[in-house]
């Protein structure tokens, strides 16, 4: 039994029991944050937590001398849980919500029970505290990623800033114990560890930083970047006699691919198809990825041959309904070019000459089994969707378009009549105008075009083409009655090329036209039947005299031009 008035000793059994709950309490407000936060807890927070508990417990031994460390467990242990709760809510500002500040009121109103207990021997008890923290616990918590703040510099300066100023009163005043003078020269120690971690971790940071940089983050590769740096290494040793070879691969029939099966799936593929590269050229060279569907390797020109071999076929895949390869334009370093951004384009050029010339796809086999079909039907129709397909790629090629589109285009255009296929003689050779059922007959024509196209999953892009080809830049064509720019492309081209090849032609409903009279008939029909940008650029292809007033409209591009007034006279619908 204590006599009245008198301490109870410490430490006693219950003491051990309510100091167990601190480890266990700063536990739970760590996997708490964590939560909150994405990633784990650096050592910088802890060292940050170490440095203010220890500023805290210097400042606490100040205030109660003589009481040795037993005394200052419970302030110690509650400064050091309301440490890490404010430090959080400072990291997270505005986005700790409601949970860390209710910890942090909570803890604050136990530390100030525990003190007063301290200094005043006054026995407080905080119900409050324990409601606030129930509080806490029953707040929405989420996810949230860990914003960068002054917080990090803030917290650990302003606690070292105590307890030095604890240094300075025992200089003073001379009358503070060993252990709370050792308390505070702990802290500037702890913040220059603090800062030693925090350089390290900048410094991986930064490495980080710069290995993102330069990588592509869909393969894992090197990017346009990392090929630049490493071509610029490379002519540099190819100048001390060591030669290199640069290749740059472009993915045959990956569009098509893209189209079908989806982007994620394309990208699936991408990152597959890239990792192949990488393995092929390990340890002899490096891969990079341009971007899209472009890759390069970067290899020493002793070794190339074989190697260059390998990452071909890495690069080639074949599946149900599709076949991906890829074309190269190989360079000599330094050889064939003096800097690094020569080779790059000197290797594009030489990788679409063999792109034009590569042997034929899954689209081009399938497509000539349907022009086959023509053929056999009618052989002039045969003619003419080739004399289309020739003027299309013509087209294509001026208005900018890339190889693999130009091809795309170039093959709605030889099959963009397959549909006819399906028209009785007696409609398709009929020599006068067609009555109105026969017409509407003669328009389905694009419709089963494309119902037959798109059976070859590689032609599916092509079908769309085919099916929009006889749409009018107006809004008066068939079969969907789209306007201007909602027309694709390709279709707006392949319906240009049509009608001018119709009226070159012979046929049976109006006479064949001479080339000005067949350019003064498009530029009639330019902003009601065609799009007057690519008629424009189709007279300067052909090189009309009469031309100049669409030179602008050329210049401007079919995707900017404006649809203008309608033309003078509407331009026959090609059969």
């Amino acid at each position: 039994m204590l006599s009245h008035g008198a301490r109870e000793p410490f430490p006693g059994r219950a003491d051990g029991f309510w100091l167990a709950g601190y480890p266990v309490a700063t536990a739970g407000l760590a996997l708490l944050l964590r939560a909150r936060m994405r990633g784990t807890l650096g050592p910088t927070m802890w060292l940050d937590g170490a440095i203010a508990a220890t500023a805290v417990a210097s400042l606490v031994a100040v205030a109660s001398p003589g009481r040795g460390a037993g005394a200052i467990a419970y302030p110690l242990g509650d400064v050091l849980l309301l440490c890490l709760a404010t430090g959080a809510t400072a990291l997270l500002g505005r986005r700790a919500g409601r949970t860390f500040v209710l910890v942090a009121a909570g803890l604050a109103l136990c530390a100030v029970a525990d003190a007063a207990r301290l200094v005043e021997g006054v026995e407080v008890r905080a119900p409050l505290a324990a409601l606030v923290l129930a509080c806490a616990a029953a707040a929405e918590t989420r996810r949230r990623s860990a914003p960068v703040g002054g917080a990090h510099v803030a917290l650990p300066a302003a606690f070292t800033l105590a307890a030095l100023g604890v240094l300075l009163w025992d200089r003073r005043v001379g009358a503070l114990s060993e252990s709370t003078i050792d308390l505070a020269l702990a802290v500037p120690f702890l913040l220059v560890l603090r800062l030693a971690v925090s350089l390290n971790e900048n410094a991986r940071l930064l490495e980080r930083s710069r290995d993102e940089a330069l990588t592509d983050s869909l393969t894992g590769l090197g990017n346009r970047r990392a090929l630049m740096r490493a071509l610029s290494d490379a002519l540099e040793e190819a100048e001390n006699g060591r030669a290199w070879r640069l290749a740059l691969f472009d993915l045959d029939g990956f569009k098509a691919y893209n189209d079908v099966f989806g982007h994620v799936a394309g990208d699936v593929l991408i990152e597959h198809l890239g990792g192949r590269l990488a393995g092929s050229v390990r340890g002899v060279g490096r891969a990079f990825r341009m971007g899209g569907d472009d890759f390069c390797v970067l290899v020493p020109a002793a070794r190339a041959t074989a190697a260059l071999v390998r990452a071909g076929e890495a690069l080639r895949e074949e599946g149900e309904g599709f076949r991906i390869d890829a074309s190269v334009g190989v360079v000599g370093l330094p050889g064939d070019v003096a800097d690094a951004e020569a080779a790059l384009q000197l290797a594009d050029r030489r990788m679409y000459v063999q792109k034009d010339g590569r042997p034929h796809s899954p689209a081009r086999q399938s497509g000539d089994v349907l022009l086959r079909v023509i053929a056999e039907r009618e052989p002039d129709l045969l003619a003419h969707t080739r004399a289309v397909a020739e003027l299309s790629r013509a087209l294509a090629t001026a208005m900018g378009l890339d190889a693999e589109m130009r091809e795309i285009v170039a093959r709605a255009a030889e099959l963009h009549d397959v549909g006819k296929v399906a028209v009785p003689d007696a409609i398709l050779s009929k020599p006068g105008p067609l009555d109105p059922d026969e017409e509407a007959f003669m328009r389905r024509h694009t419709v089963i075009g494309e119902s037959i196209i798109a059976e070859a999953p590689a032609l599916r892009e092509v079908a769309a083409l085919v099916r929009a080809s006889h749409e009018r830049w107006d809004g008066t064509g068939y079969p969907d009655r789209l306007a201007g720019l909602q027309i694709p492309l390709g279709a707006r081209i392949v319906s240009v090329c049509d009608v001018y090849s119709a009226m070159r032609q012979k046929r049976p409903y109006g006479p064949v036209l001479d080339e000005e009279e067949a350019l003064d008939e498009l530029r009639r029909g330019a902003g009601s039947q065609f799009d007057p940008a690519l008629v424009a650029a189709f007279c300067v292809l052909h090189g009309s005299a009469g031309s100049g007033r669409f030179i602008r409209a050329a210049r401007l591009g079919p995707q900017r031009a404006a649809v203008p007034a309608p033309a003078e006279a509407p331009v026959t619908e090609a059969a």
